[in-house]
Parts: C-alpha cells; structure tokens; sequence
C-alpha cells in the first residue's frame, strides 16, 4: 500500500520504504492534488491550468504530461510490482484509480467530518467521538504548509475550518460526558491557531470552572477580553459577559454557548472573525480596484492618479 501524508509536510511511504525522495516537486504536488480531489474526474486543461497556472495552456498540457510520466514511472519502480496504475487515465480526463490502494490522512480526515457533520458535539456517541479523536490526531499541521500555490492556500484554509469545526463537537462532547481535562486540551489547540475565536474562550470558561477551577475561568475571560481589544478594538459579545458574571458569582446556570462561526454567528453580532475576513476582503477589494484603474489609465493614454502607481504592470507599446 502506497501512504501519504498532506498534513503539515508531504510524505509518502510504499510499505516501509520512504519514497518521498524519489518524488520531484511537481509529482508530489501532482499526487497531492489528485488526492485532495479523489472523488473527482479532472480535464487534462483544467488540471494542467491549476498546476501551472502562469504558463500558456499548450505549455501546461506539456508539463502535465511529463509530469504525468515521471510520477507514474516512480511509483512503478518503488511499489510493489502487479499494482493497478495509481494515476488512471482516460481520453481527456485524469483522476485517482479508484482500485488502488492508496491511502491518505486528509481521506481518512474527512471521513471522519462526513460522519457527524450533521451531529451536534453533545450528541456523539463514544464511539463517534473516538472516530473524530482519531482523526485530529491526523492534523499534523496546516495542509502542506510550506506549499503556497493558490489551490493549496484555499484547500489550507478550508481543511483549518473543518479541523476548529471537529475540534468544538470534541469540547462539546467532553463538556456532556464531564472529560473536562480532554476539553480543555482540545480547546488549547485551536486558540494557539485562532487566539481571537470567542466560541472557544467560553467553552474554556465553562470547562475549567466544572474542573473545580474558578479561578482559571475568569483569568480565561480576561485573556478573552484582552485579545479581542488588542487585535480588532471589540469587546466579548453579551452571552460571554454573562458566562463570566456567572462564574465570579460563583453560580453557573445553562446558558447557551455561542455558536462556532464557521457554522453560523451570533444574531445580530458580528464575531471578530468574520469582521477580520471582512476586512481583509474589503483590502482585497481596494487593491484590485487600484490595479484596474491603472491599467485603464494606462491603456487610454490618461495619466496614473492611482497613489502608489508603481504596481508592476506593463505600459502599452
């Protein structure tokens, strides 16, 4: 069986053997790719133009194909022999072959989402539970974290969501099941990710103040308070101001616990994450909008009065 591993740094294993040596760039982010997308036919254009997205289309198809054949022939030399091809090949497409053994953590990972993506962390039972443990342990660290091709950023970004997503049912389950020590560890693993993400300071809050740890809980909402201030000038959001009112006096009823946001915010609030990804797109926005004004001006012959006008792009001939 040919192992691969995505999260964190690429490695794959045939049997024993490591392999990942005899893998160029390109094939593993090929064999990457492939894997990430497993469920999915891909056009020989549409998978050349996302590996090779700055070459001219009949150059990509070439470096495809060449890549195509490196991989192939790498793994027939390192896999055992009488294996189906891993690459499976038809007329204008590329995908995974479905028959061969090939395993991978971000497969097994995802599993482990589509099994309780619907269940509520209160709900899961022991042995759901354990299947989700099991599968953060595989998160090793960020997707391929020292790859930074566009395809790759946005997979990162979206595997991060479901890690934070399985890691609250985790904290919720603990919370229901009184493991407050295993809580709070899950809990400490997202902020040291996500330090600003207030869902996370009030399950902490809770856990450490059902561990018969009062004095935790409140110093966990100041944390709250002071990371909020210091990154996006808010303040904790009501039902965390009454979780810690609660704890200083010493009688905690069952408020709810604000929902995660990568499933939906609070009414009428707008968490610091969603205002930070808010803001970063309304940068987004104002750069692009520079950028196409200046090629505008550039293109009709009208002086640049674009500050900073310097950007890089090319003046007509």
């Amino acid at each position: 069986m040919l192992r691969v591993t995505l999260f964190g740094k690429f490695h794959a294993r045939a049997e024993t053997q490591d392999i990942t040596p005899t893998l160029g760039a390109k094939m593993q982010e090929l064999l990457a790719y492939l894997l990430i997308n497993r469920s999915r036919l891909h056009t020989r254009e549409a998978l050349a133009d996302a590996l090779w997205p700055e070459a001219a289309p009949d150059r990509s198809q070439k470096y495809l194909r060449q890549t195509l054949w490196q991989l192939q022939s790498a793994l027939d030399k390192e896999v055992e022999a009488g294996h189906e091809l891993i690459v499976g090949l038809e007329p204008g497409w590329i995908h995974l072959n479905p028959e061969t053994a090939v395993w991978s953590d971000i497969e097994v990972f995802e599993q482990a989402f589509m099994l309780v993506r619907s269940v509520p962390g209160h709900d899961l039972t022991v042995q759901q539970a354990q299947v989700v443990s099991e599968a953060v342990e595989l998160y090793q660290g960020d997707l391929l974290a020292d790859w930074y091709s566009d395809w790759c950023v946005y997979e990162r970004e979206r595997l991060q969501s479901v890690y934070f997503t399985l890691l609250d049912k985790l904290m919720d389950h603990c919370l229901t099941q009184h493991q407050y020590e295993d809580g709070l560890a899950y809990g400490m693993v997202i902020l040291r990710y996500e330090p600003t993400r207030e869902p996370t300071h009030q399950r902490l809050m809770r856990l450490y103040y059902l561990n018969g740890n009062r004095p935790a809980a409140l110093r966990q909402y100041e944390r709250c308070r002071a990371v909020l201030d210091k990154e996006f000038q808010v303040k904790p959001v009501r039902t965390t101001n009454e979780l810690y009112e609660q704890i200083r006096a010493d009688r905690l009823e069952d408020l709810p616990t604000m929902a995660s946001p990568v499933s939906s915010a609070t009414a009428g609030v707008i968490v610091p994450e969603t205002l930070a990804r808010l803001q970063q797109i309304l940068t987004t926005l104002e750069t692009l909008h520079s950028a196409v004004q200046f090629q505008i001006d550039a293109w009709s012959g009208q002086p640049n009065t674009v500050a900073g006008g310097g950007c890089g792009m090319l003046q007509p001939n």
